[in-house]
């Protein structure tokens, strides 16, 4: 027997490209949450964004220093990125109304 896999690659010119696509495909409602955190968006996005009727909700990065503690409380993983993310304060974000994390 043989096993196929199949990967499906969308080519974009640009992120902001991509993630107009992404929201055209998606649909969702006028007034839905996307959770951001502004700085390590490109410039942009939040025009996208606002463009799809999206409400953009942020969520700041801990400081940059080398104090690990401020990442430790997420349990997936993440505490060990090169950019921290602090996962107490994006869960304290996520309501009925949110349908991405960016």
């Amino acid at each position: 027997t043989t096993t196929t896999t199949t990967t499906t690659v969308v080519v974009g010119l640009s992120v902001r490209s991509l993630l107009d696509l992404f929201l055209l495909a998606r649909q969702y409602p006028p007034g839905s949450e996307i959770i951001v955190t502004p700085a390590i968006n490109v410039p942009g996005m939040m025009r996208v964004l606002q463009h799809h009727q999206l409400v953009m909700v942020g969520v700041d990065l801990p400081p940059s220093d080398n104090d690990k503690s401020k990442a430790e409380n997420c349990d997936d993983g993440l505490s060990s990125l090169p950019i921290r993310v602090n996962c107490a304060a994006v869960r304290q974000k996520i309501t009925p109304r949110t349908v991405a994390i960016l």
